[in-house]
């Protein structure tokens, strides 16, 4: 029967079983929400696969809708562009369309995503 406890490790045991192919062929796999039944007889979960850039950023879809949106052009930076901000080392890593803080970023120094609007990259001066 499959219960929160357990699907825990089935997805541990699911990320581990994918690595090697992850590797081989340059893909970074993303296991989405597990869902289940109420019974405990099964459980669905998305599994999303894309191609890691030589940066070792995947081309997901915010990083496509970066380049589909020209949003390189607009801030004047292009995808997977390095610069520091606050002592702190950023990567630009995808545009969310529809959101107020659109460009999304990877904090190199703290390894998390953040998020910033367009505006930002207008008022500095890199």
């Amino acid at each position: 029967m499959f219960n929160p406890d357990n699907l825990k490790d089935i997805r541990k045991a699911i990320n581990t079983a994918l690595d090697p192919v992850a590797q081989e062929f340059s893909i970074k796999f993303d296991l989405g929400d597990i869902s289940y039944e109420s019974d405990g007889s099964n459980f669905s979960t998305k599994l999303q696969g894309s191609i890691v850039h030589k940066s070792g950023f995947p081309m997901n879809k915010e990083a496509l809708a970066f380049k589909r949106y020209e949003v390189g052009i607009q801030i004047g930076h292009d995808l997977f562009d390095t610069f520091k901000h606050g002592g702190e080392e950023f990567v630009i890593i995808g545009y969310k369309p529809r959101a107020k803080k659109s460009i999304v970023l990877h904090n190199v120094s703290r390894n998390r995503k953040q998020v910033a609007p367009k505006e930002f990259f207008k008022m500095r001066m890199f």
